[in-house]
């Protein structure tokens, strides 16, 4: 449940409160090798949403493992100092609405779309829904 609620991160639906509550209540019981092994290349999600239990339940970050907590700072460190110059904008995966200007005016890559193109069964967009 937690993986699939990393990318809710919507302006009009955002998860983080429910992630957020999952942690407190679940953290003890979590296979935490499991989660961070389903976030794969997307791990920034979840520590995205570590940090904001961090900030909502300041009095209860113990309950995260210590080696997740470093696992994941070290990994963000290295990328901030160690940036690659070739990852892709991934930007469209949180909002594609959001960070179109990314796409549209910057020249940044559509990664939402073409995720979405290369996958087996066609996600619906809301825009595909009204207009087809």
């Amino acid at each position: 449940m937690i993986v699939s609620k990393l990318f809710v991160t919507r302006r009009e639906r955002f998860d983080g409160a429910d992630l957020v509550h999952l942690i407190r209540s679940c953290a003890a019981t979590l296979d935490w090798d499991h989660l961070l092994r389903l976030t794969g290349p997307h791990w920034h999600l979840l520590y995205w949403n570590l940090v904001l239990f961090a900030y909502a339940h300041p009095a209860h970050t113990d309950i995260v493992p210590e080696r997740v907590w470093k696992q994941l700072a070290g990994l963000f460190e290295s990328q901030v100092m160690h940036p690659r110059k070739n990852a892709p904008f991934r930007g469209s995966l949180i909002d594609p609405k959001m960070f179109a200007i990314d796409v549209d005016e910057w020249g940044e890559r559509d990664l939402n779309t073409e995720y979405r193109a290369g996958h087996p069964c066609l996600i619906q967009m809301e825009e595909e829904e009204t207009t087809g």
